[in-house]
């Protein structure tokens, strides 16, 4: 369980996030919306310890985050970060080894299992630098995941993933099969907190959706309680409504911006 209390962050006289009460229970996915400059990547970094809070604390899995050193952390999380820049001439392989060279004591899931996931099997021996922005991005992924170590549920609890746009530049075959392995994961008792913008990708993985707004939070629960037509109008600013379909003998629900 990750805990925000009363968090604030400020640079200067700015004040990105404001008295943040937030609590993300583990093995669970948690999906961080709002719009641009609403402060979704800056809550994102003081949770991974890449910003230091400027008050309030966090508490992670019932230690102050502050106390951790990044080693321990390292062993605790991964993070993808909205832009990752790489520009040197690593193979794919070298790449996803970055992380599983973070954990090494630990008994590691195999460079290939983890490229299977990811669809990277064809690229192991390429330049990264040659790879398109979408295969890019599998790959960093493909970095993150490996630094969890094994896929069992004895080595997953209490870990986490957190992912800022990590759909970007993604196809929909690549998309589809990345959530899988997400909720997979997720299945095995990992946690997952993911900024996102698409509202209906939220619909698809969210256990609980947190809504920010001019760096306050204005909404926390399941996607169907607070992704409401009163709310999205005031968190984005547009009209939205849900619709729903029978198919196959399933409702399939989304959400439909005029």
């Amino acid at each position: 369980m990750i805990i925000c209390q009363a968090l604030s962050y400020a640079v200067g006289s700015k004040q990105i996030l404001r008295d943040i009460n937030l609590q993300l229970d583990a093995g669970k996915v948690h999906v961080l919306l709002g719009a641009n400059g609403a402060g979704k990547s800056t809550l994102l970094k003081c949770l991974s310890k890449d910003l230091q809070p400027s008050n309030g604390q966090i508490v992670w899995q019932g230690q102050p985050l502050v106390a951790l050193n990044f080693e321990s952390l390292a062993q605790q999380r991964a993070v993808l970060s909205q832009k990752v820049q790489l520009n040197f001439g690593f193979k794919v392989a070298e790449v996803i080894q970055l992380g599983l060279a973070v954990n090494s004591a630990q008994k590691q899931p195999g460079l290939v299992k983890i490229a299977r996931f990811f669809d990277l099997e064809h690229l192991l021996n390429q330049n990264y630098l040659t790879l398109s922005g979408g295969e890019q991005q599998r790959t960093q992924l493909a970095r993150v995941v490996a630094q969890l170590g094994e896929m069992k549920a004895e080595n997953l609890q209490g870990k986490w993933l957190l992912l800022d746009e990590w759909n970007t530049g993604l196809d929909l075959k690549h998309l589809q099969t990345i959530q899988l392995v997400l909720q997979d994961y997720v299945a095995l008792g990992l946690g997952v907190l993911m900024v996102v913008h698409d509202l209906n990708l939220a619909v698809r993985l969210a256990d609980q959706c947190h809504l920010l707004k001019a760096g306050s939070l204005v909404a926390s629960g399941s996607p169907k309680t607070v992704l409401t037509p009163e709310i999205l109008a005031e968190v984005f600013g547009v009209q939205a409504k849900w619709l729903s379909v029978l198919d196959e003998d399933a409702t399939v629900q989304w959400i439909h911006v005029d």
